[in-house]
């Protein structure tokens, strides 16, 4: 059960989703509009947030950047396509239409603290400020954005890495490549798989790990590391979520997440030449 925040400006609808979230065994405040919110936010913390897109003079998707960084889910009376898409571009973790029975609602809001209680069970943390990057990743999850992740080695990368996907709802694997330790005569292979006779010792067809991942997610560990020869290619499979095998003439679509990580500036990285700026 969680600690959920209900923002509503309908004093009567705000009640009834009250005692309905009461009723489900979770605890349960209430605030009319974003400035009541967002002071609440300030001073506790909320395993989810509820708000109405149309919170006159604001909207909830306001509270998505709230402090605190509770995740947030937009209901709304009327749904439409662009406003749910912009609502989950901006960082909301649900997008839903309003209804009678509110079941929809009741079964998002437990698939939202499922994920938060898995994401509790791969990473946890003391401080505010490591408690805040998690609740980002709780937003980032069930996005399909590719994500980078930045910090000094040693930080715990890898384990943001495995959060987002352990989290998401994306049935494949977890796939890691550390970029920092393959040889530059290899990384094209490790990269991208080939085929049987592609180069002297390939003795059989072997998949890339964005194969091997199809349906779930890449971690490429130390981006910063990848060889400039071949960040053109990588960045063909960032636009076209599409593979070929050294040896191939034959392009393979895949369905996954690329989460990337590296303790370098790779802004000066661009400047210097060892990093294509719209990789």
């Amino acid at each position: 059960m969680g600690s959920l925040l209900v923002v509503e400006d309908e004093d009567e609808l705000r009640g009834k989703l009250r005692m309905l979230l009461l009723e489900r065994g979770h605890q349960v405040e209430e605030a009319r509009g974003v400035p009541d919110a967002s002071e609440l936010l300030r001073n506790r913390r909320y395993d989810l947030v509820l708000a109405d897109l149309k919170l006159p003079p604001d909207k909830g998707t306001d509270l998505i950047a709230a402090p605190g960084g509770a995740p947030v889910m937009i209901m709304t009376s009327f749904g439409s396509i662009p406003s749910a898409v912009e609502a989950m571009q901006m960082g909301a973790v649900g997008y839903i239409t309003k209804s009678r029975d509110h079941e929809e609602l009741l079964t998002a809001v437990d698939r939202v603290l499922s994920r938060g209680a898995r994401l509790g069970a791969e990473a946890t943390a003391r401080s505010p400020a490591m408690r805040d990057v998690l609740a980002q990743v709780a937003k980032i999850a069930p996005t399909p954005s590719d994500v980078l992740i930045r910090g000094e080695t040693g930080s715990g990368k890898e384990i943001l890495a495995r959060a987002i996907h352990t989290t998401s709802a994306r049935p494949g694997r977890f796939v890691t490549v550390d970029c920092s330790s393959i040889p530059e005569t290899l990384i094209e292979s490790e990269l991208f798989g080939h085929e049987k006779g592609a180069f002297s010792g390939a003795v059989g067809a072997r998949p890339g790990p964005f194969e091997e991942a199809d349906g779930g997610t890449v971690f490429l560990d130390e981006i910063g590391d990848l060889p400039l020869s071949q960040q053109a290619r990588l960045l063909r499979v960032l636009e076209r979520r599409e593979v070929r095998r050294i040896g191939s003439n034959r392009d393979q679509r895949v369905d996954v997440r690329v989460v990337s990580a590296t303790h370098r500036n790779l802004e000066q990285m661009v400047e210097a030449g060892a990093l294509r700026s719209d990789l």
